[in-house]
């Protein structure tokens, strides 16, 4: 824990002393109309972001030298994004149907209150009046003072929604009024109230077996404004309010380290990502917090620049808590690690292997309207050695048809860019009615899972996918069971790598830098390989190979895996 500690705050002064001498990159019109004008994300938020960073810098060597220097540059910043004509994303503003667009209250908007909030309290004796009082100004006027002047049947969509927005904005409105509402304890005690019980819709977003659908990446996100929140109101409330100490949220707190698979790699399902990183200081909170709550790869832990949005409540926290709460870690660190496991969660219809040997597979069932949804019933994430052999894409790029109706007309988000079958040509359907109708387990490796309702009523009639994973060599069987009806023209397996394969009659083989991988096919019908190319979420141009052949009643594969001895 000390070299991360050490790492980070070298890493701040390192950015600190090349970005001392410059300005701020610029917002404008232009930029902020590109979204509007193409769908396109990234030119206005690589800006925003940037400023963003150039706040959490600052703020932290504030914070831990106090230099005059410091100082003076934060109150340039501070009064920089004072200035902003919004705190919020294009892609959360209607600039045509809202004419108050300006004080649109997004995932932005709040954590840029949270963050000049705490900051200016925590550095209120070193900031000059002016300055104070100018960011304190602009969260009421922006943000604190339109949330509570709504009442319930104008309140924000995301108020009592069940995904990372719920936490996110009510963690980040509340953290900011306990700031800044004190003198008024009529309007904070109304705030309060109002964030700490709709925060609880959140809760309701995971299954009943603290699984977050939304993949690793909002599970870190969305929980680590949840404790934030959470923390701040238990010491502010003089340990009356409580939302840590609960069933439901100790099952939460042990969802993070079943996602890490043996070789560091995370589970990818939804909008995650294969490689992803956690944050040090929420872990080290929840490891602190609950007693089954252990330590993550420290490999894979999350730096200073880890989150290119420098969201500031984890920025400081990723320090501060990493700090108050490393003997915890180093303690958990010392436990022996479980290999040869399954990992099942009922409720959600997922499950997580990590064999002996330390291959890692998830397969999930559940319906196809879970928040950051892709259609992907019955799909599998094979990794070893920290490459991914059958491939869940998780984010793609985020554009203006990410989330409305076009989603699924999207590669990655559709069912072809996961190992799932097509159906008369076609992926399976959105919506919840389109789920998985049987999901078990026997807790040694194998799953069976039913889920013809995902695809369009009438054109299959079952399809019974049952995977064998081998808990001590890591060797993969899936065996997929087709009942056809009178619409089924065509049925076709999919399998999704990210590797050029060759074929040849009943074989597909491919190498990784690491391991030789052989997928056996049972009798397979017109063998071929479809090239794609997916925009993952960096907006990165990658090539993709789906294997897919034709099947009458029955598609089975056994695939193995052989490390290239160097």
């Amino acid at each position: 824990m000390m070299t991360y500690l050490k790492n980070y705050e070298e890493k701040i002064k390192l950015l600190g002393y090349h970005l001392r001498n410059k300005r701020l990159p610029r917002l404008s019109k232009e930029l902020f109309a590109i979204y509007e004008e193409t769908g396109s994300r990234t030119e206005y938020e690589k800006v925003y972001f940037e400023r963003r960073k150039f706040l959490c810098i600052f703020a932290m060597l504030g914070i831990l030298y106090k230099r005059k220097e410091d100082m003076d540059k934060l109150e340039y910043i501070i009064e920089e994004i004072c200035a902003e004509e919004t705190w919020a994303l294009p892609a959360h503003v209607d600039r045509k149907g809202n004419l108050n667009w300006r004080h649109t209250l997004d995932l932005f908007s709040c954590e840029t209150a949270q963050a000049l909030a705490e900051i200016t309290n925590l550095l209120k004796e070193n900031l000059s009046d002016e300055i104070y009082f100018k960011a304190k100004e602009e969260v009421l006027k922006r943000v604190l003072l339109p949330f509570a002047l709504t009442d319930k049947k104008d309140a924000p969509w995301w108020e009592h929604c069940e995904m990372n927005w719920c936490a996110v904005c009510n963690g980040s409105i509340g953290s900011a009024a306990i700031y800044y509402v004190k003198e008024l304890p009529e309007v904070l005690e109304k705030i309060i109230e109002r964030v700490s019980s709709s925060i609880w819709h959140y809760l309701d977003g995971f299954s009943d077996d603290g699984v977050c659908y939304e993949g690793i990446y909002y599970y870190s996100y969305g929980m680590l404004y949840y404790t934030g929140f959470a923390r701040q109101l238990y010491t502010y409330s003089g340990q009356k309010i409580d939302l840590i100490n609960h069933e439901k949220v100790k099952k939460i707190a042990l969802f993070q380290q079943k996602c890490y698979f043996p070789d560091a790699s995370t589970l990818s399902f939804s909008d995650g990502s294969s490689h992803d990183s956690y944050r040090m200081g929420l872990t080290a909170y929840l490891a602190a917090s609950y007693e089954k709550a252990g330590s993550l790869p420290p490999e894979c832990a999350g730096g200073f620049e880890a989150d290119s949005c420098y969201r500031w409540m984890g920025v400081y926290r990723d320090y501060f808590w990493t700090k108050e709460f490393q003997a915890v870690l180093l303690e958990k660190a010392k436990k022996k690690i479980d290999y040869g496991i399954q990992y099942t969660f009922l409720s959600a219809q997922w499950s997580i292997c990590h064999s002996k040997n330390r291959i890692g597979l998830a397969c999930k069932g559940g319906n196809n309207d879970e928040p950051h949804n892709h259609n992907d019933i019955g799909c599998l994430q094979l990794m070893a050695g920290g490459e991914m052999l059958l491939a869940d894409l998780g984010a793609g790029e985020y554009v203006k048809n990410s989330f409305n109706k076009n989603r699924y007309q999207i590669f990655g988000n559709s069912s072809f860019s996961h190992c799932v079958p097509i159906i008369n040509e076609k992926g399976q359907k959105e919506g919840k009615g389109h789920c998985c109708q049987c999901f078990q387990t026997d807790g040694n490796g194998h799953t069976e899972i039913e889920f013809a309702k995902a695809y369009e009523q009438g054109e299959i009639k079952e399809i019974h996918r049952t995977i064998d994973f081998d808990l001590e060599n890591g060797s993969l069987s899936i065996c997929d069971l087709f009942e056809r009806t009178d619409k089924t023209k065509s049925i076709t397996e999919n399998l999704v790598v990210l590797y050029p394969p060759q074929i040849n009659v009943n074989l597909a083989v491919f190498q990784t830098e690491k391991q030789i991988v052989s997928i056996i096919i049972e009798e397979p019908l017109n063998l071929r390989i479809d090239k794609r190319i997916h925009k993952n979420h960096e907006g990165l141009a990658v090539t993709i190979y789906c294997i897919l052949w034709d099947v009458n009643k029955l598609g089975k594969v056994d695939i193995r895996i052989q490390d290239i001895k160097r």
